[in-house]
């Protein structure tokens, strides 16, 4: 590519007169261009020096200047007379062999410069398919950039990255590769958790299996060891329930205990049909008015079912205290030197966790009685409402 002629030649040229009683004769300075030969590379093309001004007030004499080889520019004086027309033009004897030697010496500068880069360029594609070939699609290192030739201007060459040099052919082979490698990982990584399952299950089976047996030995012990006390195990047995019945059937126990069980059973019974009635009444009242009443006698229902109320829990607190007053007594007769060996030998501490238990649900029994009283007591408040606003919208 032709590129803008860079080097000049400056010829002084006389302007104005030298002034008087000076020694020195006054130069001016202009500037031709001469063609210089095109250059190749773009980075060794030299900026063209800008135009030297005239001066309109020279102090300096004319000299001849040293050739500017990189460059390719030459100087030349010319003195002037005291008239102010030029004389002659005195050119340095080297100009034109430093014109020739700026040329040669750019020239081949461009010449050793462009070699360089084609190696490099040639080099870096080289790394770059080598560097494809053998990693992944994602490298992580990039090759340096090669050091610049140019010794007028040094400027560093950028590599391209080497993910835009892999072709779409080694796209796809990679991709087919890790394709094909996917059931291989996959496989991989079942292998362990398989292996560690199917281990962990025989171990288990197998404790399971020696466990099992381990418990199986222990049973065939003690059967063993117990055919020889099976007998004796029966008779104590045996001989717990009789001791049990001569306490139940002793005179004092006879006068008060089959009481206190015949009520305890007919109270359970009389709960039970108190809470029913007690919960229909509520759902019958709720929401329908005064329409359902006996205007005879509206207080009717709700006066009975309190009194019945009332009695079944007399009849509980009656039975609560029996319980509690025969507990007492058999608790009192009970020697408290060995507990242990009377609890198996005495039935009296049986006799007492029976009454202790069926005093509990008597104690439940009267607090439900309690809650039923009270809701019928509501209602009934409601219903006196209720009848005393319908006599008073009927005045």
């Amino acid at each position: 590519m032709a590129s803008k002629p860079s080097s000049k030649r400056t010829v002084c040229d006389a302007k104005g007169s030298a002034k008087p009683g000076s020694g020195r004769v006054p130069t001016a300075t202009k500037t031709i261009r001469s063609p210089v030969i095109p250059e190749v590379a773009p980075e060794s093309v030299a900026q063209p020096i800008s135009a030297v001004s005239q001066s309109e007030k020279p102090t300096r004499p004319a000299t001849t200047s040293r050739p500017d080889i990189s460059r390719g520019t030459v100087s030349t004086t010319s003195r002037v007379n005291q008239s102010g027309k030029p004389t002659a033009i005195t050119s340095s004897s080297s100009t034109s062999n430093t014109r020739g030697l700026g040329h040669a010496g750019t020239a081949a500068a461009s010449a050793s410069q462009s070699r360089s880069v084609v190696r490099s360029r040639s080099k870096l594609l080289s790394n770059a398919r080598g560097a494809a070939a053998t990693t992944t699609a994602k490298p992580t290192l990039k090759a340096p950039p090669p050091a610049s030739v140019n010794t007028a201007k040094a400027v560093p060459l950028r590599a391209a990255p080497p993910e835009r040099l892999v072709s779409s052919a080694s796209h796809s082979e990679d991709k087919r590769a890790l394709e094909a490698s996917d059931p291989l990982q996959i496989a991989a990584q079942l292998y362990p958790w398989m292996y560690m399952t199917s281990t962990l299950e025989a171990n288990m089976k197998y404790a399971e299996a020696s466990i099992q047996a381990t418990f199986e030995a222990k049973e065939r012990e003690l059967a063993e060891q117990e055919a020889e006390i099976s007998d004796q195990r029966i008779r104590f047995e045996l001989e717990r329930v009789l001791a049990l019945y001569e306490e139940l059937g002793k005179p004092e126990m006879l006068e008060v205990l089959p009481s206190i069980l015949d009520s305890f059973a007919t109270h359970g019974l009389k709960c039970e049909e108190l809470a029913a009635k007690a919960t229909q009444l509520a759902t019958s009242a709720s929401g329908t008015g005064i329409e359902h009443l006996d205007y005879l006698a509206p207080m009717a229902a709700y006066n009975d079912l309190l009194g019945e109320l009332g009695a079944a829990y007399h009849q509980g607190t009656m039975l609560h205290s029996s319980l509690s007053k025969l507990t007492s007594q058999n608790h009192d007769r009970s020697s408290s030197s060995n507990a242990h060996d009377m609890y198996w030998d005495d039935p009296r501490p049986r006799m007492t966790a029976a009454f202790s238990a069926i005093l509990t649900v008597v104690q439940i029994r009267n607090a439900n009685l309690a809650t039923a009283k009270d809701l019928v007591n509501v209602l009934r408040q409601n219903v006196r409402a209720q009848v005393k606003l319908a006599s008073l919208s009927t005045k």
